[in-house]
């Protein structure tokens, strides 16, 4: 994830495993609920959009004994033998440079998104360690008790 900064704009780009979310504090004196503005959407697969694209390039979508998913190339291209000598398996639907991944559907195009900041707006960027353990809500609670 990256983020660009002019004026009063912050556009948040995003591919593969980091997120990007910005907290609105809520202003004392006008009121008002604290907001949470999710500024990047995670590139997995429990995105329909993710899924489709991977599936009609031929990826293969499966799950080790862990639980996790992960995309693999077509076995009718790869022999899994292949497959796990080769380490040809991603944990996210996006990711920058994986030549053979990319023919089976892993994208390198980033999502943006641009908000208007206001003041005690505060951005939190983090990859996937962070927000495995903690949800959003979980984030905003901790800024608030700093």
């Amino acid at each position: 994830a990256s983020m660009l900064w002019g004026g009063d704009n912050l556009t948040v780009t995003n591919v593969g495993d980091c997120r990007g979310v910005l907290y609105r504090m809520a202003n004392p004196l006008t009121g008002g609920a604290d907001q949470i503005i999710p500024m990047s959407l995670d590139h997995d697969f429990t995105r329909v959009d993710e899924r489709n694209r991977i599936t009609l390039t031929n990826g293969k979508i499966v799950e080790n004994r862990g639980g996790c998913h992960r995309l693999i190339p077509s076995t009718n291209d790869y022999p899994i033998e292949v497959i796990k000598e080769q380490k040809l398996a991603l944990a996210l639907s996006r990711s920058l440079g994986h030549i053979i991944l990319s023919k089976y559907g892993v994208s390198s195009e980033p999502e943006f998104k641009t908000t208007k900041v206001q003041d005690k707006d505060l951005l939190v960027m983090a990859s996937d360690g962070l927000w495995q353990v903690l949800s959003n809500q979980d984030v905003q609670d901790i800024l608030k008790e700093v």
